[in-house]
């Protein structure tokens, strides 16, 4: 991401910021409510359009190109709030993110292609089974969305995301509502598959959890980067402090268990 520019009428959610996220790196992005930082992850997704500025994943431009595109590239997202579909299976769910190709091409499409498509729901079908392990959920891909309590739930987005094999994931207050345990749980997945070489963007009010797993930190405040660096440096950052707490010398313990500053 280079010079990005989002603006909704005159107010501008993202203003000139550049972002790079290298293979293995976790990226925690911080801010206050309002700061752009649900706008930056549905920009680079394609959820939304820029006003100005490109995007490219590995050299390729893909400013202009439609959502499943991004996805086709190795861009997956997980959202603030659980979107899992109730009359489908744990399994099946996961396995519409390992199932990209299948939805960009069409039903009619794969029914023209039928040895072709039994073998993508096989490739699927493992990939989503793989994934349900990765998270800690592989006994309950028979289960519904709506029988599992909001933790596990919110697992399953994740291990969605990962079904697809993703180059860039991207998450959107991954451990929001979860008990203590479980935002422990997420962050050492998301260590591991940072060792394992996968690209993140972390958004997180867990200012505590940024500190743990990241290994790069980037503020936002009012749409523009305001600080970047190791976590500790960008938490002990005067204008960072200011933004979350409205004045430079208040200062902000870069221990605190948790600040809330609400979503955007």
């Amino acid at each position: 991401m280079k010079d990005a520019r989002v603006a909704f009428g005159g107010v501008r959610a993202l203003d000139g910021v550049s972002l790079t996220v290298q293979d293995g790196q976790l990226l925690g992005l911080i801010g206050p409510n309002g700061s752009g930082k649900s706008t930056l992850l549905a920009a680079i997704s394609r959820m939304i359009d820029l006003s100005s500025g490109t995007l490219t994943m590995e050299g390729r431009d893909y400013t202009n190109a439609p959502a499943h595109l991004a996805n086709a590239l190795g861009i997956a997202r997980t959202f603030q709030t659980v979107r899992l579909l109730r009359t489908m299976s744990v399994l099946e769910n996961v396995m519409l993110g390992a199932q990209a190709e299948w939805v960009r091409r069409g039903p009619l499409a794969t029914w023209l292609w039928l040895s072709r498509a039994r073998r993508e729901e096989k490739r699927a079908r493992r990939a989503a089974q793989q994934a349900l392990e990765r998270v800690g959920l592989k006994d309950l891909g028979r289960r519904h969305p709506q029988e599992l309590p909001y933790g596990p739930a919110r697992k399953v987005e994740i291990a969605r995301a990962l079904a697809c094999e993703p180059k860039l994931l991207l998450l959107d207050e991954p451990t929001a509502g979860m008990s203590q345990a479980e935002r422990e749980e997420v962050g050492i997945l998301l260590s591991e598959l940072s060792k394992d070489g996968l690209a993140q963007v972390l958004v997180e009010h867990d200012l505590a959890m940024i500190q743990r797993v990241c290994n790069r930190v980037v503020a936002l405040n009012f749409g523009q980067v305001i600080a970047e660096g190791l976590p500790a440096q960008v938490a002990a950052d005067e204008l960072v402090r200011e933004a979350y707490l409205g004045h430079r010398d208040a200062g902000m313990e870069a221990s605190a268990p948790m600040m809330e500053i609400g979503r955007q």
